[in-house]
């Protein structure tokens, strides 16, 4: 069974590039908005999920907060992609594992998808 990470960004060529970053053996979903994620993670939760960090609707901090509100949700890793200079710390308050900031680099995007949610588990 594929692992599966969940990129989501308001911005339509941004999730491309994202999805364009994570390995081929993955299966990626995308989402235009923290609010349209929740909905998907309800319906089928992921093995990772990538956040832009300021979207419509539901930001990437208020989807942290939804995911962490939720038992089903909560182990889900999450990873806030954004410009904002103080993500990190907020990042983290809200329950994500890591940040990367914005731009982005995109061998820093497959390690981070690979240290959170490796192909393969060690023995």
């Amino acid at each position: 069974m594929r692992r599966v990470v969940l990129v989501v960004d308001d911005d339509p060529l941004t999730r491309r590039l994202l999805k364009w970053c994570v390995d081929e053996s993955y299966e990626v979903r995308e989402a235009g908005n923290g609010a349209v994620a929740l909905a998907l993670l309800e319906q089928q939760p992921v093995d990772l999920v990538l956040t832009d960090g300021q979207m419509p609707a539901l930001d990437g901090l208020g989807l942290c907060r939804a995911m962490q509100a939720r038992a089903a949700l909560r182990t889900i890793p999450v990873v806030l992609i954004t410009g904002a200079s103080c993500a990190a710390d907020m990042a983290h308050e809200m329950g994500a594992v890591a940040w990367l900031p914005k731009p982005f680099d995109p061998p820093a995007v497959a390690q981070i998808v690979e240290r959170y949610c490796p192909l393969t588990l060690a023995a």
